[in-house]
């Protein structure tokens, strides 16, 4: 996870990692670490991370009167990041949060084609990928889980329930991120 506290360091294992390993995506927490997407501390990020076409999952969320750190992570914030560095990909964690949330997710999907949305999160009822899905088309929806802090089949549950056919939920689990994460992938010819 790069960490906007401490720039030079966790870019630097990022680098290294990437190099060592092939790591193909980072992992950022504005609500987290205290510190919004546009501010000046993530731009060695975003610049690596266009660069070298590397994907960034963020959290992403509503703005939340009883919580003002999530107003951090709103997805209106990315729109000038998407803007200057064409080459990265974003994804949206937990598809913006709750409705309003969503409602600047689908915003943003529709004006840069580098940014998608996870279903993880707690924020899904039935018929929310379906409306995501007809408003930015069913290649711009990831499969996520939130994974230790939710129980995995509550999201499996969202999308084998849902009214979309099987080719569509079949890319929600897999086709997409094959397409996302593409030449990145060590065995990225499956």
């Amino acid at each position: 996870m790069f960490d906007p506290n401490w720039p030079d360091v966790t870019l630097s294992l990022i680098q290294r990692y990437q190099s060592e390993s092939g790591i193909v995506g980072i992992k950022i927490h504005p609500a987290i670490h205290g510190v919004a997407p546009e501010d000046p501390r993530y731009s060695d990020l975003w610049a690596y991370a266009d660069e070298n076409q590397l994907v960034v999952l963020t959290h992403s969320w509503s703005p939340d009167p009883a919580k003002p750190a999530q107003d951090l992570s709103t997805p209106d914030r990315f729109a000038p990041i998407l803007s200057k560095h064409r080459n990265m990909k974003l994804i949206l964690g937990h598809a913006g949060g709750r409705e309003v949330g969503k409602r600047m997710a689908i915003d943003l999907m529709r004006s840069y084609s580098n940014c998608w949305v996870d279903i993880s999160g707690d924020s899904f009822s039935l018929g929310q990928i379906e409306r995501i899905a007809s408003e930015v088309g069913i290649d711009r929806i990831l499969y996520g889980t939130d994974s230790n802090w939710i129980e995995p089949r509550y999201h499996l549950g969202h999308v084998l329930k849902s009214r979309l056919p099987i080719e569509d939920r079949l890319r929600i689990f897999r086709s997409n991120a094959i397409e996302v994460f593409g030449d990145l992938l060590p065995c990225s010819n499956t």
